[in-house]
């Protein structure tokens, strides 16, 4: 490994002269499968992601009764025996963190309200499949978000930092500076690096500045080769996804009989087809709570990619303060409320009828890039400028397993650059001959 420079402080701690400094942007399984690998190589990881807990996109929802958790996002994925990623997986399931997901999957055409459970329906890419036995999700009560903060246990607290939103990048040709900010701290400097690590193209995306009103970090480097990284990373095309989550705690009546007003729902994961406004409902009962997460089409989305939901970190940010939305409050309001009628209509064709008013919820909650495009010039390494991408949008096998696969490979390309003298950049982990420019699903 070779000599770095003289050592400086990280977040408050020294960080010995041989030991690599590494920041990963984003909490999500990418970044969590990247950090993971570099800590277990023996080099100085920080994670920093503006959401409160782990997960990104298959993280979890959680208020102020600590039992009460809804996945928002992904709540299962497949992971083939072949996977990058199945060891992982295996030595999460056995660690008690995951487990094979054995759900009910069901079909709804809401034009004829006519409900079928043949075949699987691929959570990661909406599609019509048959997986036998090779879907996992999180053992009992546990979000997935556990399976990201299970990855990185090892890393000391003060190195994964929640809730924190990066506003600028400094490049000066042999380190990295991180500027940051939080909800209750103005933008500081967060600590200096030997390696960055982006599992979102958002950080030298226009998206950026739309949403938050500062230039996208990776831009204006004085380095010119920072142009052509721009350029990647603004190529992505994504879709977004609104999702109201809302969940019904257990009733005393419930505890005692062991029944409850939803033992006779006929599925845990419903595609809809043919409507408008849903595209998924996906329940889940655990700590006595009774979860629905409801993803909207992506043309809903579409329809609606302003509105950011209050109770989103992003909101906070914005200085709008807890429950009030990015652009404003009527507009999360309309968009929540048809969202969770189409929700009751699609729920009535399945002969389910809410008992009572939620709990929790319903809440809205907006995936700004549930669907990305993988650059036609992805280059996810490039060892001169010490600068790394990973995430599901520089995967073609997308889905939880190809973002997992990426971070892999984004940190295995690290560890193998630290062992020699700088290169050019390192190209795509794609297959020869494969459309770059190809659509790819994602996470919803």
């Amino acid at each position: 490994m070779p000599v770095l420079p003289d050592p400086e402080v990280v977040q408050g701690q020294q960080v010995p002269q041989w030991m690599p400094r590494v920041a990963v942007i984003g909490a999500g399984v990418a970044g969590s499968a990247c950090a993971a690998t570099l800590q277990r190589a023996g080099m100085a990881v920080t994670i920093f992601d503006q959401g409160r807990g782990p997960g990104g996109r298959a993280g979890s929802r959680t208020s102020t009764d600590p039992d009460m958790r809804i996945d928002q996002g992904c709540p299962h994925f497949d992971c083939s025996s072949t996977s990058l990623f199945r060891p992982e997986v295996d030595q999460l399931v056995s660690a008690g963190v995951l487990k094979k997901w054995t759900g009910i999957y069901r079909q709804l055409d809401d034009s004829t309200g006519v409900m079928t459970d043949h075949g699987v329906v691929d959570p990661d890419s909406n599609s019509m499949t048959h997986f036998a036995d090779e879907l996992f999700g999180a053992a009992d009560a546990m979000g997935l978000s556990c399976m990201c903060s299970q990855l990185f246990e090892s890393l000391p607290i003060r190195n994964v930092r929640y809730g924190t939103q990066v506003t600028q990048l400094k490049w000066n040709g042999r380190h990295w500076t991180v500027i940051g900010r939080t909800e209750k701290v103005a933008a500081r400097d967060l600590g200096t690096f030997d390696w960055l690590v982006c599992s979102t193209f958002a950080l030298g995306h226009p998206r950026f500045q739309k949403l938050n009103k500062l230039p996208p970090p990776l831009c204006n480097q004085q380095d010119a080769r920072f142009t052509s990284v721009v350029k990647m990373c603004s190529s992505v095309e994504s879709s977004p996804v609104q999702v109201v989550l809302l969940a019904f705690k257990d009733s005393e009546a419930d505890s005692v009989t062991g029944t409850h007003a939803f033992s006779e729902l006929p599925f845990d994961t419903l595609q809809v087809r043919n409507s408008e406004v849903v595209e998924r409902v996906i329940y889940t009962h655990s700590n006595g709570y009774h979860n629905f997460a409801v993803h909207s089409t992506n043309s809903f989305g579409v329809a609606h990619a302003d509105v950011v939901g209050g109770e989103s970190v992003r909101s906070c940010l914005a200085g709008k303060g807890p429950r009030a939305a990015v652009g404003s409050s009527s507009a999360e309001a309309s968009t929540r409320d048809i969202l969770f009628a189409a929700f009751l209509n699609v729920l009535g064709k399945t002969g389910v009828v809410l008992p009572n008013d939620p709990d929790y919820g319903p809440s809205l909650h907006r995936w700004g890039s549930a669907f990305n495009t993988v650059p036609s010039d992805l280059c996810p390494v490039s060892p001169d400028l010490r600068l790394a991408f990973c995430g599901d949008w520089t995967s073609l096998t997308g889905g939880v397993c190809g973002s997992a696969e990426s971070g892999l490979e984004a940190a295995a390309a690290i560890i193998e650059s630290t062992k020699q003298p700088l290169t050019a950049a390192v190209g795509p982990h794609l297959p020869s001959g494969t459309d770059r420019s190809e659509k790819v699903p994602r996470l919803s």
